[in-house]
């Protein structure tokens, strides 16, 4: 019981007990969404990288507009060549 105790205790201090840190999501640009390449072989993991950069964003509804970066202006381009991409991802590589 003893030993336990102190491998626990050995892992907190030295930090292999604890959680990593959250990784830091690098958001992108307009261009470089719009310039953003489709590849087919990694459908699922640029779909999550898109999706990611949607999450990782304050969006805000202004007069039933979802997508603004601005809480009272009506301004969708990041939002909408987002979702462009994501289902353009699902479409293309769907043939």
């Amino acid at each position: 019981m003893e030993i336990r105790y102190g491998l626990i205790l050995a892992l907190a201090l030295t930090g292999c007990a604890t959680a990593p840190p959250p990784a830091t999501v690098r958001l992108m640009t307009e261009q470089e969404v719009a310039t953003f390449r489709i590849d087919c072989q990694r459908q699922a993991s640029q779909i999550a990288q898109l999706e990611q950069q949607l999450t990782a964003r304050k969006f805000y509804v202004v007069d039933g507009v979802a997508g603004n970066e601005q809480p009272n202006t009506i301004s969708k381009k990041f939002y909408t060549l987002t979702k462009l991409k994501i289902w353009t991802l699902r479409t293309e590589c769907a043939r």
